[in-house]
């Protein structure tokens, strides 16, 4: 499998027309402040034309084979939760800092910021219907 943001920014220049995204990125293999940063980026150089999948994670053998640590599930689901706060913040042209339970910004920059107004869509996968379900609340109460 080819690493996702690689590809899909190969796929930017190729295209004029088709949606580029990860269907679901798995949450904790990036630091959110550079994930949001890519996909800006991508929605930039595509014209408007990425939107952000993302997901709690769950394959451990994968993580463990790319010698990334795996958190638990309610560990997964708040680093989840406060990715989609960092997310927001950037996203909103904020500079301040955001200091989270697991993350911390100092003065987060992303300029230029994406095309897509006022973001790029978000696509948050899970397991199933009772995950989406939670991560859709998370987003609400934003």
């Amino acid at each position: 499998m080819l690493e996702g943001y690689s590809t899909i920014a190969y796929l930017a220049a190729l295209s004029n027309k088709i949606k580029l995204g990860v269907q679901v990125t798995c949450n904790f293999f990036r630091n959110p402040g550079l994930l949001i940063k890519m996909i800006s980026t991508i929605d930039v150089l595509s014209g408007g034309r990425t939107y952000f999948g993302i997901g709690a994670g769950w394959f451990r053998q994968e993580a463990r084979g790319l010698g990334i640590q795996f958190p638990s599930l309610n560990e997964r689901f708040d680093r989840l939760e406060e990715t989609l706060a960092i997310a927001k913040h950037i996203w909103k042209g904020e500079r301040k800092p955001y200091n989270g339970k697991y993350y911390k910004l100092k003065k987060p920059i992303n300029s230029p910021q994406p095309i897509s107004k006022p973001h790029p869509p978000i696509l948050i996968g899970g397991s199933g219907e009772k995950n989406i379900k939670i991560s859709s609340e998370i987003w609400r109460r934003m």
